[in-house]
């Protein structure tokens, strides 16, 4: 019953927020799972007396790359905020570690056997977005965005925005692809409905995913070749949109991005620390960097603080922890990434990858990992468990 509700809130949690906004408390919804995980995480340290190697190494790791964030806050000054200074560091501790956790305590088994029996919801849910999407061709339905792009209005369905369908439709699609359910139907479905939602980010994931699934057979044994062709399709599908980006020197994400190198040298080697630069919280505090890195785009009304302060990743990361923390967080990302690779047969990581490439394709434009940690790592811990799995062993799970 738990992973239900857990998946149930995951992928259903911004359609709750979009329409229930009045109710203060669901907007710290991810921040309590998240606290209630770290809970059962200490009971199951206790029970077991012991911790695994490689979560001990990865927790070490977090606390070392924490501590040059706060050092970055000690010297330098940005944020003046211990409450600001707190949030954050949740925000970012939020991802990588409820991904260390799931990975660790999660039964791959039993949530095989519960995915097994939701997936023909999930087939219903996509379906039904699928219809919605083709009638707002046609009509004005209330779901999609007024501007136009590429001569038609972006749709989102009952979502806030077409970014977080395109997601959802992503980390369903994984689930499904994982499970090994009727791919075809399903990939058809959910890539015109990413298409409808008219996003870079969708269109180079369908890119790069499909490639991988139908046609990167012919070429395995060539991996050289195989890595440079995503990269093509990744370039190819993103220059207009870095053009877009590069062309506005003073739009908000541009700021962001050539703020991140400039804190980068200032603060050399520990960055400018937590709550300083690139994300909401930033923002709503107001960090002193701001006062020598500025876009109009940053005030909404005459009001300093605008959403575009969360609208790029890898900046937040650059900006905030510098040379020495980038080491750190590369050398992390490295072994979580190789952490949820362990086990997983090789037929089924196609869904495990299509998740961490499109995350990567995402942190140029959208600090996700921030906004939505808890949830991704938990879709993606349940790719990872469930693609230990074998297929026939598991039909045989299924029979018994």
């Amino acid at each position: 019953m738990v992973i239900y509700i857990l998946i149930g809130i995951v992928l259903f949690s911004n359609i709750a927020l979009n329409y229930l906004s009045f109710i203060p408390f669901l907007q710290y919804w991810d921040e309590s799972m998240f606290a209630l995980l770290i809970i059962i995480y200490i009971k199951h340290l206790v029970s077991k007396k012991r911790i695994k190697k490689d979560s001990f190494l990865l927790i070490s790791l977090l606390i070392c790359i924490t501590v040059i964030g706060l050092i970055g806050n000690y010297i330098y000054n940005y944020q003046s905020s211990l409450s600001a200074v707190f949030r954050d560091i949740v925000g970012f501790l939020k991802f990588p570690l409820s991904l260390i956790i799931f990975l660790e305590i999660g039964d791959e088994k039993r949530i095989y056997d519960k995915l097994r029996k939701i997936s023909p919801f999930l087939k219903i849910v996509i379906t039904v977005i699928f219809v919605f999407g083709i009638l707002s061709l046609f009509a004005d339905i209330g779901m999609s965005q007024n501007e136009i792009r590429h001569g038609i209005r972006p749709y989102m369905f009952l979502f806030n925005h077409p970014t977080s369908l395109v997601s959802f439709m992503v980390w369903v699609t994984c689930l499904l692809n994982a499970l090994k359910e009727d791919s075809v139907p399903i990939d058809i479905l959910s890539s015109i409905t990413i298409i409808l939602a008219m996003r870079t980010k969708g269109f180079v994931f369908l890119a790069v995913y499909l490639f991988i699934k139908y046609f990167s057979k012919m070429i395995t044994r060539y991996k050289v070749i195989y890595w440079f062709i995503i990269l093509i399709i990744v370039y190819v599908i993103s220059y207009q949109k870095m053009g877009e980006l590069q062309s506005f020197s003073t739009s908000g994400r541009q700021v962001l991005y050539l703020g991140s190198i400039r804190l980068f040298k200032s603060c050399f080697p520990i960055g400018s620390g937590f709550a300083t630069f690139a994300s909401s919280v930033s923002g709503e505090y107001f960090s002193r960097v701001y006062n020598f890195i500025h876009s109009s785009e940053f005030y909404v009304n005459n009001v300093f603080g605008s959403a575009v302060l969360g609208d790029t990743g890898y900046p937040y990361y650059v900006g905030q922890f510098g040379f020495l923390g980038l080491i750190v967080l590369i050398y992390i990302t490295f072994l979580l990434v190789r952490l949820s690779y362990r086990g997983v047969h090789k037929k089924n990581k196609i869904a495990l990858t299509s998740m961490w490439l499109y995350i990567a394709i995402t942190l140029t434009t959208e600090s996700c990992l921030l906004n939505n940690g808890f949830e991704i790592a938990l879709i993606i811990a349940i790719v990872s468990l469930i693609g230990r799995i074998n297929v026939d062993k598991g039909s045989e799970i299924k029979n018994k």
